[in-house]
């Protein structure tokens, strides 16, 4: 029989103090943490499929923090249309009550008014940040989107910055939400229909693919009138000359203007314009204003006329430009095509003219029917109700014209209402479905991880009964010596 050493006696009675204790401090920190597995070395397997089981959670926190910032910008966009919607409605109001005829142009003034403060509320409110981005600027969420301009040709326009993108967002594994609905959408117009003009200057739609949308304007200039066959600065015939107010003051534009002169031995005499009233004039006359019977005008020198003439028909040529911004450009009139073009140097659009019936200088209000967006539409209406020139029967014409185009204005307005509103729904039923999964995979790790307490606290007072026994057997060996044995 093999007899134990002293030294091995001891070692032995260390190993079963630090055994015991090992487990001991286990069972304690089981009970402390509610954890079966609190480092690797606990459980190898179990440890890989918490780990597992942790990035799967952690993905579902992220989605579940995505669908609640996508819920804020997606709530917050169906309710800013609910808004625009209502101001909208209210314009169309507005205009309706417009058009009833029996309105002064002091009442009609008044509801543009109105119809200009909802304008800029419509914008205010499609310029929305929520958590320091824009709602309605597609995905350039850092920069204003609508802004309300006035352009050379002093008509009013909206210049949107935004683009036609979505902000998407992961809601779901392998499942991306849209956030937003683009402020490219509002600027939607129909089917382009025929351009019209409207304007007593003899400019007519010409052949050509219009490229303008909602409505424009045409100012038709005068830049030079010539007398004769052929057209020189001072017809050899009559000697009539243009006036010193002739390039900005006359109004006759090609050579259809029909100018006739009599004169006495002494070259003074009377001339007429279009067979309107005779203006008499001297020699000494070098600025005289001639009126034709429908208000055109020619401004003529008559200090160097032949004498003797009588009912003279002097031919005449005035030449002019158009120009669709205001002026900024220009192009002059070739008043044999019926298909010029005119390009409007700040939204590069192009008008196709017919100029061939082109007489007098003025402003063409330009329409391209059925490309009204719903600022233009807007515009359209604020602008006729201010607009004193035009009669009750011609404003009348132009507000109900553009019911048709504000009604398509808020059937886009609904369906964006409508599309976030489905998307809020989708964004529910998610967050549902990822709120169960993750209660799931809590339970999955639960059985993994989770100490069994009742189990637990049967460990730690067994190690501790072990523990104690350990230490006492350790204090009976330190106390043997060599006498133990010789006895």
């Amino acid at each position: 029989m093999q007899r134990l050493s002293l030294g091995r006696i001891y070692a032995n009675a260390q190993q079963n103090i630090a055994r015991n204790y090992a487990q001991l401090f286990a069972a304690q920190t089981q009970l402390a943490t509610g954890k079966r597995i609190n480092r690797p070395s606990d459980d190898l397997a179990g440890t890989r499929r918490i780990l597992t089981l942790a990035g799967e959670r952690e993905g579902i926190d992220r989605n579940l923090s995505n669908i609640g910032s996508a819920r804020s910008h997606v709530q917050s966009g169906a309710s800013n249309l609910v808004e625009v919607s209502d101001l909208v409605a209210r314009i169309r109001e507005k205009a309706v009550q417009g058009a009833n005829g029996s309105l002064s142009q002091t009442d009609r003034a008044s509801i543009a008014a109105e119809v200009d403060a909802l304008l800029a509320n419509v914008v205010a409110v499609l310029n929305t940040k929520v958590e320091d981005r824009y709602l309605f600027a597609g995905t350039e969420t850092t920069t204003h989107p609508f802004d309300l301009v006035t352009g050379a040709d002093g008509l009013t326009r909206i210049d949107y910055s935004g683009n036609s993108g979505v902000q998407e967002v992961d809601i779901a594994p392998e499942l991306r939400m849209a956030l937003n609905v683009p402020g490219s959408v509002f600027l939607s117009a129909g089917t382009r229909g025929a351009t019209t003009f409207t304007g007593t200057t003899g400019a007519a739609s010409g052949a050509g693919a219009d490229s303008g949308l909602g409505r424009d304007l045409l100012q038709v200039a005068h830049t030079l009138t010539r007398y004769g066959a052929p057209p020189m600065s001072q017809d050899p015939a009559t000697g009539l000359r243009p006036g010193s107010s002739s390039t900005t003051g006359d109004t006759i534009l090609g050579s259809s203007a029909a100018i006739s002169v009599t004169t006495d031995a002494l070259g003074n005499g009377t001339i007429t314009l279009n067979g309107g009233t005779a203006v008499p004039f001297t020699s000494a006359d070098t600025n005289l204003e001639v009126t034709g019977p429908n208000g055109e005008v020619i401004f003529v020198d008559t200090s160097a006329m032949i004498p003797n003439l009588t009912g003279a028909s002097v031919p005449v040529l005035s030449d002019g430009t158009l120009s669709t911004d205001g002026g900024l450009t220009t192009v002059g009139i070739d008043f044999g095509s019926t298909s010029q073009q005119v390009v409007d140097s700040e939204t590069g659009t192009v008008l196709h003219v017919d100029s061939t019936g082109i007489a007098a200088t003025g402003t063409e209000e330009i329409g391209f029917t059925g490309t009204a967006n719903l600022f233009d539409t807007i515009i359209g209406i604020r602008d006729a109700l201010r607009d004193q020139t035009k009669t009750a029967t011609d404003i009348n014409l132009l507000l109900n014209g553009s019911l048709d185009d504000l009604d398509r204005g808020l059937e886009g307005i609904t369906s964006g209402i409508t599309t976030l509103g489905s998307r809020a729904n989708q964004l529910d039923s998610v967050e549902s479905r990822l709120g169960d999964l993750g209660l799931t995979l809590d339970t999955l790790r639960g059985e993994i991880e989770d100490a069994d307490i009742a189990q637990v606290v049967s460990d730690l007072q067994r190690y501790e009964t072990l523990y104690q026994a350990s230490l006492v057997l350790a204090t009976r060996v330190n106390s043997l010596s060599l006498l133990n044995f010789i006895s």
